[in-house]
């Protein structure tokens, strides 16, 4: 297989870049369904940009809201030339307040299964991230605290793995896929 030539990458004179996310919606990866033809469930032009995601009748995201500055996306790349391994481990972490009724519920919908997260950054970017369908939540820690410099919040850590960076998300989509 031939490798792809590098292509060129200019930044415009005093672009900004803001870090951090603005919100964030999650599904359970059940409730999206496959394109028959590409056995996916987005469609994506040449850029790898997400034109459409396919959800079942029915169902939507739905809007999380963790605690401020405490969502967002790493990558890290394992890349071995000798054994043909070239993947991205994509980790999305938030904290969640764990008061009431609602913040359990939560918790306990998003375990044990894969989900995939539509995220808007700070710099008005939409991203999706678990599209493959192996994103699924790692770590689960938290409690009550236990003094006032405590948190008394539950830090939840989704992981999985893809052969492409986190897929950019067309924008004029997104209000058919939150509401």
């Amino acid at each position: 297989m031939a490798c792809s030539s590098i292509v060129s990458l200019l930044r415009s004179c005093g672009q900004r870049i803001t870090p951090g996310t603005d919100e964030y919606y999650f599904i359970r990866f059940g409730d999206l369904s496959a394109n028959t033809s590409t056995r996916l469930v987005y469609s994506a032009d040449t850029q790898d940009t997400i034109q459409a995601i396919y959800k079942n009748s029915g169902t939507t995201f739905v809007q999380v809201q963790g605690l401020k500055d405490t969502a967002g996306l790493t990558e890290t790349g394992t890349i071995d030339q000798t054994k043909g391994v070239n993947y991205l481990t994509q980790t999305w972490k938030l904290s969640i307040n764990y008061q009431s009724a609602a913040d359990k519920t939560f918790i306990e919908s998003v375990r044990d299964q894969p989900i995939v997260v539509l995220y808007k950054n700070r710099s008005g970017v939409y991203f999706a991230t678990g599209v493959e369908g192996n994103l699924m939540l790692k770590t689960l820690e938290g409690g009550s605290g236990t003094d006032l410099s405590s948190s008394a919040a539950y830090a939840l850590s989704f992981e999985g793995t893809s052969t492409s960076t986190v897929r950019l998300v067309n924008t004029s989509i997104v209000t058919g896929l939150i509401s």
